[in-house]
């Protein structure tokens, strides 16, 4: 288990005592996984899975500044992967495609990770309980796994209501890149346990009003509004612990995880 100060990133987090290239402008969560990796890495060698990267737009200006870190990442989608490839040409960066069913198998030449990331990406998984169980193979003994998944876009209207079950039914044809669906947290807790995983922290992220409302931050006050976004939701997650109203309220759910 991390102790307080080790979580202080993710749980206290100062935009002003981070380096600017760990500051995702919009993203909490991202900001802070990057706030996190940043002050767990220090001046270490490090072997960092990305679980789902997409087009791994995150990872450049971290790998710019933190050359000890070497990145290995893999998305279902080749698009993605051409992108990504593309986006961190000429870094310490091994990308594949590849899914989760198969992460057991892959990158042979690195067998465990010392951090593994997946941002806003179980909700898309299919078979999703083999998701864990594979994080947690390839997490190492004293490593720490980042981990978050989103909840808005199945609160969005009929529209969004209907291309998340034709989603469902093409997973069911072996049509898969399209698959969403809601993560019941009860169910997420239940195999992060069975995992052999253990829960640092489980906070939840992305008022969606506050987010929409953030778009309209300009200029110098941008970041300090930013900054009180951050102060604020980290308060309701410290007041309305075990409270419904927070987690249904919110974009993102936000885990930090090692093995038990």
């Amino acid at each position: 288990m991390l102790n307080d100060s080790q979580l202080k990133p993710a749980t206290g987090l100062q935009l002003d005592a981070i380096p600017d290239y760990c500051v995702w402008d919009g993203s909490i969560v991202r900001t802070k996984m990057l706030a996190m990796i940043w002050s767990l890495v220090g001046d270490k060698e490090v072997n960092i899975l990305d679980v789902g990267c997409g087009e791994a737009r995150m990872w450049r200006p971290i790998l710019e500044n933190i050359p000890n870190i070497s990145l290995y990442g893999f998305d279902p989608s080749p698009s993605s992967v051409l992108l990504a490839e593309k986006e961190l040409d000429g870094m310490k960066a091994n990308i594949r495609h590849g899914d989760v069913i198969r992460l057991e198998t892959m990158f042979p030449e690195a067998a465990e990770f010392d951090l593994i990331v997946s941002h806003s990406v179980l909700e898309h998984v299919v078979p999703r309980e083999v998701y864990f169980g594979a994080v947690s193979k390839r997490l190492k003994n004293n490593g720490v796994a980042l981990i978050s998944w989103g909840s808005d876009h199945f609160r969005q209207g009929v529209r969004t209501d209907i291309r998340n079950v034709i989603s469902r039914i093409l997973a069911k044809l072996g049509i898969e890149q399209y698959y969403a669906a809601e993560v019941d947290e009860l169910w997420a807790k239940d195999q992060i346990s069975k995992a052999g995983l253990d829960i640092n922290l489980l906070h939840y992220y992305s008022l969606v009003e506050l987010k929409k409302l953030f778009r309209l931050a300009k200029g110098v006050s941008r970041r300090k509004i930013f900054q009180d976004w951050i102060c604020v939701e980290e308060e309701f997650n410290c007041t309305a612990q075990g409270d419904s109203r927070l987690m249904t309220s919110m974009d993102e759910t936000f885990t930090i995880l090692t093995k038990k």
